[in-house]
């Protein structure tokens, strides 16, 4: 499939809508037959996996377009004993997995060579790699991804970091504290008599004690609608990011280290989010 089409700001594929098209505006009565819908199969199958974008299509075609009786039973029965074979194959696939880690290493390369650059992709790759970070071979598979991972464009590695901290093993329980030893009763202190002695700097609430961040010290300097916002700090100039996490669906804020300011300087150079840029 080489190409998409937007339609109220859904994405179909494209070469599946103009032939769906084509076929009710030709010969015949407007409605899609049994030759169309075997032209339409064979453009699915041509991918050799039924993607999300490709499912979506075939819903809008099948919503939006006529078809007959015989050709809407036969399209609606091959499409799912296909899809039904290619997800068997892909748990036949995965549960024969790699078994070195040689094997893991060029499976999580060709998954994400295969997925980085199409988004249509990504819930297919995600999947395979879960199944890795599950099986026998779990250890390894972690190890090599969270390397792979540093070396993606910031919003993949942010999807694989989530996935790596989705399928993380529990933390060992933790040994119950040891009861502590009572302790000897103090002898009573002699009372005071005038004022207290003063306290030192930073106890007690005074000029010493840490400020709180609010929401008057920060700048916002990008602002991506789809979920990823950068806040300047006014006095020190700090950055803090803030992006949803997976896996709560809730805003999470970090702190940038100088050396992820200059990753999001240069990975988002080109954006058209910036609304204040320094360098």
């Amino acid at each position: 499939m080489g190409y998409y089409k937007q339609i109220d700001g859904k994405k179909y594929d494209g070469e599946l809508l103009d032939a769906a098209q084509k076929a009710v505006e030709g010969k015949g009565d407007g409605r899609i037959s049994k030759a169309d819908a075997e032209m339409l199969l064979k453009l699915v199958k041509d991918g050799d996996a039924y993607t999300d974008v490709e499912k979506d299509t075939v819903a809008y075609i099948r919503e939006h377009m006529k078809w007959t009786d015989e050709a809407d039973a036969w399209f609606r029965a091959e499409i799912q004993q296909w899809a039904a074979e290619r997800a068997a194959k892909t748990r036949a696939d995965n549960a024969a997995g790699p078994k070195t880690e040689e094997e893991v290493r060029t499976f999580i390369d060709e998954v994400l060579a295969a997925a980085r650059h199409e988004r249509d992709q990504w819930d297919d790759a995600f999947g395979k790699l879960r199944t890795l970070l599950e099986g026998p071979m779990k250890s390894a598979a972690r190890d090599l991804l969270g390397q792979a991972a540093k070396r993606e464009r910031l919003e993949f590695q942010w999807k694989l970091d989530g996935l790596l901290e989705e399928t993380a093993p529990p933390e060992p329980p933790k040994p119950e504290p040891k009861k502590p030893e009572p302790e000897p009763e103090a002898a009573e202190e002699p009372e005071l008599i005038g004022n207290p002695p003063p306290q030192p700097p930073g106890m007690g609430g005074g000029m010493g004690a840490p400020q709180q961040l609010r929401p008057e010290d920060l700048v916002p300097i990008y602002d991506d609608p789809r979920g990823l916002m950068i806040h300047r700090h006014k006095t020190d100039g700090r950055w803090f990011l803030t992006q949803i996490d997976p896996r709560t669906g809730q805003p999470q804020t970090i702190l940038l280290a100088e050396d992820q300011k200059k990753q999001v300087e240069t990975e988002l150079a080109g954006s058209p989010y910036w609304l204040e840029k320094s360098w």
